[in-house]
């Protein structure tokens, strides 16, 4: 799974991680912590920026927290 999910974060950057976050955020199972972690590795490698997934991560998790209030 982690393979699939770094070849995946590789490819697509903070869009994967926008999109991750906002499903997880709207109460899909799926697994937002471990993709965190590895774009936090890729970051820290300079592969992507900190900032960039930093505020792709919270715009997720506030638009999906907002898509599920609005769906319950």
């Amino acid at each position: 799974m982690l393979t699939g999910l770094t070849s995946l974060l590789t490819s697509y950057g903070y869009s994967l991680v926008f999109l991750l976050i906002l499903l997880e955020s709207a109460g899909l199972p799926l697994p937002g912590e471990s993709l965190l972690i590895i774009a936090a590795a890729f970051a820290s490698s300079g592969h992507l920026s900190i900032f960039g997934v930093i505020i792709s991560a919270v715009l997720g998790a506030i638009l999906g927290d907002m898509g599920g209030y609005w769906i319950g």
